[in-house]
């Protein structure tokens, strides 16, 4: 029988620590505005797919824009 091996590529850590602060300021910028929007189908599926920033940057281009409030104050 011959063994099948699989080479895992090797990154080094700074690449790593770049792709985790990119993914994860993205995924937080995205569930922030879900949240905010109340739109809880989004916020799941934000919260379980991971894509390195990707679908949350759609998100964010696209269905994320913050919604005006009528009739609320600021001041």
């Amino acid at each position: 029988m011959e063994t099948i091996t699989i080479q895992i590529p090797y990154f080094k850590p700074w690449v790593l620590v770049l792709i985790l602060a990119w993914s994860l300021f993205w995924k937080g910028w995205a569930l922030w505005r879900s949240a905010r929007n109340d739109q809880r189908g989004w916020f799941i599926i934000l919260l379980l797919v991971n894509t390195v920033g990707v679908l949350d940057i759609i998100y964010l281009l696209t269905w994320g824009r913050r919604r005006p409030v009528w009739g609320r104050r600021w001041w």
